[in-house]
Order: structure tokens, then C-alpha cells, then sequence
């Protein structure tokens, strides 16, 4: 797993110190070419050097775990910035609804205007309860994997909901690119899928529910 290393020659052959990460599939290589700084020249001094398991000193590592440990925090800032899109949403659709007109009055008027909004509110504040306990958990070290999948999960499917209905309160201002819920409703398509679509979120949470297997 060694690359980029320096070498110091003994007796027996080559003594190599170092060590290399993020290799994909390295923890399944039986052996590995390393390329080992072996003199001092610039260019000449690097040679390849093919190291197998049962070496002494040879170890594959296995990064994943340590991928792992940092997948939650990655999916609460996911959430977060869900969270964050779907109220500015909300706010931007408040605006435009209190001035834009028809039938000879302000749209925001309408009980259809008033239950969509909320609608939005609450879902909005539910999600952001939820993920500030989980942002407390998590600067605790105690956030679990499937807390997050849940603040994931329920953060991107939210959003992509309520912009999608403030979207609809513009009309066909809410295609227009002068107007920011247009490109907020079009991005928020991909909060879905990044950082572990809301299938593999499913997942997660289903597996820690201890489901009997049949």
C-alpha cells in the first residue's frame, strides 16, 4: 500500500517507510507496486519496488471505516443547506404573494395561497426542530447513522416539496430565471440523490428498525 515512500538499503535489499491512502479496492491486493524515493536525484531516484502480502510490516488498512465515520456529518450538512433553501423559499414566496394581484387583490388573499403556505410553515418548522437536535447530537459525538439518514431523508424530500408548491404560487414567473425559487426549485432536485439517494436513506433506517427477518 506504499507509494511515494523513501527506502534505505540494508543487507537484504530495501527497507521502505511510508505508507499511502485512499486506494481503491487496496484492502483486496495481494500486491502492490510501490513507487519509492530510493536516492536523491530528482527523477532517477524513484524506483518501483513490488511489495506482497505476508511482508513483514505490510498492512492494508481499511479506509472505508474511516469514511464511514464522517458520512453523518456530511448528510446533516445536506440537511442544513435543505433546510436553509426551503425557508428562503417560503420567505421569497411570502413576498410575492402579498404583492401580486388578481381578481383585484393580492393572491396571498386566497385561502388556496394561505393553507399551501401553511403547509410550508409546518413542514418547514418540523424539519428544522428536528435537525437542530440532530446538529446537537452530532457536535456531541453521539449522532447516530440512521439519525442522519433521517435528517437527510426528510430535509431533501421536504424541500424539493415546498419549493415545488412555491414554485407553483409564482406561476409562470416561477420559470423565470430573475426569479430566485426558479433556480432553487431546479437544484433542489439533486438533494435526492447526492450524499446517498433517499432510497439508500430508506435503507439505513430500515436496517437499524431490527426488522424480523421471515
Amino acid at each position: 500500500m506504499n507509494s511515494g515512500c523513501s527506502a534505505s538499503r540494508c543487507r537484504r535489499g530495501n527497507l521502505v517507510n511510508g505508507a499511502k491512502t485512499f486506494i481503491t479496492n487496496g484492502i483486496n491486493a495481494d500486491l502492490v507496486i510501490t513507487a519509492v524515493r530510493t536516492s536523491a536525484e530528482r527523477h532517477r531516484g524513484i524506483s518501483l519496488l513490488v511489495l506482497e502480502r505476508g511482508m513483514a510490516g505490510f498492512e492494508r488498512g481499511r479506509g472505508f471505516e474511516y469514511l464511514m465515520r464522517n458520512l453523518p456529518q456530511e448528510r446533516m450538512q445536506i440537511a442544513v443547506a435543505c433546510l436553509a433553501r426551503a425557508r428562503a423559499g417560503l420567505r421569497w414566496t411570502i413576498e410575492y404573494v402579498g404583492g401580486r394581484t388578481a381578481f383585484g387583490q393580492p393572491i396571498g388573499g386566497f385561502q388556496n395561497t394561505k393553507f399551501t403556505l401553511a403547509d410550508v410553515s409546518t413542514e418547514v418548522a418540523v424539519a428544522e426542530a428536528f435537525i437542530d437536535r440532530c446538529v446537537l447530537e452530532l457536535d456531541a459525538g453521539r449522532l447516530t447513522p440512521a439519525d442522519a439518514a433521517k435528517a437527510k431523508l426528510w430535509a431533501s424530500e421536504m424541500e424539493f416539496r415546498c419549493l415545488d408548491r412555491c414554485q407553483q404560487l409564482f406561476g409562470g414567473y416561477g420559470y423565470m430565471r430573475e426569479y430566485p425559487i426558479a433556480r432553487a426549485a431546479a437544484d433542489a432536485r439533486v438533494t435526492r440523490v447526492y450524499g446517498g439517494t433517499s432510497e439508500i436513506m430508506r435503507e439505513i433506517i430500515g436496517r437499524d428498525l431490527k426488522l424480523t427477518q421471515r
